[in-house]
């Protein structure tokens, strides 16, 4: 017989050994997809770790008698930031999300938390571009700005975004 080949079609690599069982560190999906590999994403992974470990004191700490594990504003303002990070994979975001919200007493003061600051960041962005473009809040007779056309889209997406 004539072994039919198909132009750029590559087979993949299988394993000659079973995988091992990498739980509780691993979800098995993660271990599988990155089996030759399992520390490619090595910041990602203990990212994701490290946000488990406030999470399951949390947890733990809510019907605890006194002291309990308190986490302040700091927390709650950096895993909002960190929700601003597009770089972080899924599992890290869920992770920050699942944390954030167990931190805030409903979901609506987590929603009103993750917006707050997502809108600060935006007005805070807004005001860099305008300083840079020559604005100045103290000057009676405002003059026109004068940034540059690409500062110019980063300002319109900025605005469009917190808008």
């Amino acid at each position: 017989g004539a072994s039919v080949s198909v132009p750029g079609a590559l087979l993949k690599p299988r394993l000659a050994y079973p995988l091992p069982d990498f739980s509780p560190f691993f979800v098995r999906q993660y271990a599988l997809a990155h089996a030759k590999d399992i520390f490619e994403c090595y910041p990602l992974l203990i990212t994701e770790l490290l946000l488990r470990v406030p999470y399951q004191i949390r947890k733990l700490s809510v019907g605890a008698p006194p002291p309990k594990a308190t986490f302040g504003s700091a927390w709650k303002g950096c895993l909002a930031q960190y929700m601003l990070v597009q770089q972080s994979g899924a599992q890290v975001r869920r992770q920050v999300r699942k944390l954030l919200l167990s931190l805030s007493s409903s979901k609506e003061k987590y929603r009103e938390l993750r917006d707050l600051h997502l809108l600060a960041h935006h007005v805070q962005s807004i005001r860099a571009l305008c300083d840079e473009g020559g604005y100045d809040a103290a000057c009676v007779d405002p003059i026109p700005l004068a940034l540059a056309y690409d500062r110019l889209l980063t300002l319109y997406e900025q605005d469009r975004k917190s808008g």
